[in-house]
C-alpha cells in the first residue's frame, strides 16, 4: 500500500511520512525498529508505541512517480501538520466540555438522597479533570480556556463559526454562534447566507463548522 501517513503522539505532535509498503512500515514502527528516526523513536520511548495514533492521510497508486510521491509528502507536511494541531487543541476543548457536562449531570442527582454523596464525589472528580485538561491546553497550545479570546482559538460557547453543511438551503457558508453543547453536537444561532436568522438550531457537530 503506497501512502502518505501520519503518527500522532499524546502531546499532539505529528510525524508525517511516505511509504510504498505502509503496512510493513507500521509493523516496523510498532516494533520500535526506527532508531535512525531519532524524534519518532524518542517519542515511542517516552509515551509508548501503543499510545500513538497511526493514520493514512492519502492512498496513492503503486506506479506513482517518486517525485510526485515526494511532492505529496511535502504538501501534507506543510498543510496537515497545521490542521493536525488544530484538531488536537479542539479535542482538548471537547474534553473540557465533556467533563463540564458530566459535572452538570452529577449535580442534577443531588436531590436523590441515595445518590447524593456519590454524585458529589463524581462532580468533584470531574471538576479536577477540567482543571487538568485546561492546564494541558494552556501548556501545550498557550490557550487559556477561560480567557475571552479562547472562543477564537477553539470551538466553544460564544465562538463564531462558518457553517460547512446544508441542513437546509442557505445554511452552507452562513455564520453561526455557538450557544451550548451536548457533545458531540451544539446548539447555535445561525445567520443564513441570505441574511435570514435562525435561533437555537439543533444540531451542528464540530466537523460541520469551522472557526471564522
Amino acid at each position: 500500500m503506497v501512502s502518505i501517513y501520519a503518527i500522532e503522539n499524546p502531546s499532539g505532535s505529528f510525524y508525517i511520512g511516505q511509504s510504498i509498503k505502509t503496512k510493513r512500515r507500521f509493523t516496523r514502527y510498532r516494533a520500535m525498529d526506527c532508531k535512525s528516526q531519532v524524534g519518532l523513536y524518542n517519542s515511542f520511548k517516552k509515551y509508548g508505541v501503543n499510545n500513538h495514533k497511526f493514520s493514512i492521510l492519502h492512498l496513492l497508486p503503486y506506479d506513482i512517480d517518486r517525485k510526485v510521491l515526494d511532492n505529496y509528502e511535502l504538501f501534507y507536511i506543510k498543510n496537515d501538520k497545521k490542521m493536525a494541531k488544530e484538531s488536537s487543541k479542539q479535542r482538548l476543548a471537547n474534553l473540557i466540555q465533556s467533563y463540564e457536562q458530566a459535572v452538570k449531570s452529577a449535580q442534577s442527582l443531588y436531590d436523590d438522597d441515595d445518590l447524593k454523596q456519590w454524585a458529589i464525589d463524581h462532580s468533584l472528580l470531574c471538576q479536577d479533570k477540567i482543571k487538568d485538561v485546561k492546564k494541558k491546553l494552556k501548556d501545550t497550545f498557550s490557550i487559556d480556556y477561560n480567557a475571552t479570546d479562547a472562543k477564537k482559538k477553539v470551538i466553544k460557547e460564544g465562538s463564531e463559526v462558518e457553517v460547512l453543511v446544508n441542513h437546509m438551503d442557505g445554511m452552507k457558508g452562513g455564520t453561526a454562534k455557538i450557544k451550548s453543547y451536548s457533545l458531540p453536537a451544539n446548539i447555535s444561532d445561525i445567520t443564513m447566507k441570505d441574511g435570514m436568522k435562525m435561533k437555537d438550531h439543533k444540531w451542528l457537530t464540530n466537523d460541520e463548522v469551522k472557526l471564522k
